[in-house]
């Protein structure tokens, strides 16, 4: 009698152990953070992707709120957080991920963008129609290249 308490105490522990092992493995921990503009002030609507750290495979992702705060809930593990924001740099910050953490604030900074000249040209329509008929500007049209009136008319 003795033995089978033994046997069934080293049951019972066997599978608290058990149970405690794969609740850990598959437990999932909150990442959350601020997100502020140059100004310091919230800035929503940025996107926080989750990469993969060995690969930078996309694992999950968020967008801020109207506040700047994201959350999102991932297992625990190595990543590279994503922040990024069109018309602002992009920023990237190694997570060790094992427990719940609230991320320092994150500052945005924009980032100018330099074209290359660009050339604007536009034309006016020049033919116009009125309650009088049909008005051509020939001054400003092709037109203009015709030497008499018969060149033009023929």
């Amino acid at each position: 009698m003795k033995i089978n308490r033994i046997i069934s105490k080293s049951k019972l522990l066997t599978t608290i152990l058990y149970l405690l092992y794969c609740s850990h493995a598959f437990s999932q921990f909150s990442v959350s953070g601020k997100i502020l503009d140059e100004q310091r002030r919230h800035f929503p609507l940025v996107n926080v992707a989750f990469l993969n750290r060995n690969d930078s495979m996309l694992i999950t992702g968020t967008v801020s709120d109207s506040t700047g705060f994201y959350h999102q809930n991932l297992k625990s593990g190595e990543y590279i957080v994503r922040y990024s924001f069109l018309g602002y740099r992009t920023l990237f910050k190694d997570l060790h991920l094992d427990n719940d953490i609230q991320l320092n604030d994150i500052q945005m900074e924009t980032e100018g963008i330099n074209l290359k000249e660009i050339t604007v040209s536009a034309r006016s329509n020049p033919f116009q129609i009125s309650e009088g008929g049909l008005k051509v500007d020939v001054e400003h049209s092709i037109l203009q290249k015709q030497n008499n009136i018969y060149d033009l008319l023929s």
